[in-house]
């Protein structure tokens, strides 16, 4: 079973040492799920909230502090060292430890991603399948039908 750990002001102090190995974030216009950010942790645990529904920004931060070094704009994304960043198109943006970089670039050519605007539904079932995890086909959409299930909140 597909368990999503949604992360929200009340307990978003228990989530600030998470080991992440990757994140999406959608910025507050994006199509999809505005302001919607999806981490997955180094355990293979998915992470959900929702900066503009679910947390303030600058809790966000503390969740995920690397985002504070990020660029993300309409037609720029930039990680820091030691991060890659990756533009799924319509202000969708995925950034992923470094170290993961060529294993998500095989886990990319076996399934025949040749362009980063094809990761947005895939992204989290490719990185679950380098952390050696079940559900190593998720997407995105499963995502938020699994959050519509815990308590209703995500419009998809």
């Amino acid at each position: 079973m597909l368990q999503i750990i949604k992360i929200e002001e009340a307990n978003y102090k228990k989530y600030c040492n998470l080991d992440i190995v990757a994140f999406s974030c959608a910025k507050g216009g994006a199509c999809g799920d505005g302001g919607g950010v999806c981490i997955i942790d180094a355990n293979g645990q998915i992470y959900y909230t929702n900066y503009i529904r679910n947390i303030e920004y600058d809790h966000l931060l503390e969740v995920v502090p690397i985002l504070k070094y990020c660029k993300f704009t309409l037609f720029d994304h930039e990680a820091p060292e030691g991060w890659i960043s990756k533009y799924m198109g319509l202000g969708n943006h995925l950034t992923i430890k470094s170290i993961y970089s060529e294993p998500f670039k095989a886990e990319m050519e076996k399934r025949g991603i040749t362009d980063s605007c094809y990761l947005f539904q895939r992204w989290s079932g490719m990185i679950l399948t380098i952390l050696n995890q079940t559900h190593s086909d998720v997407t995105m959409n499963q995502i938020w039908e699994e959050l519509k299930k815990q308590d209703g909140t995500i419009d998809k």
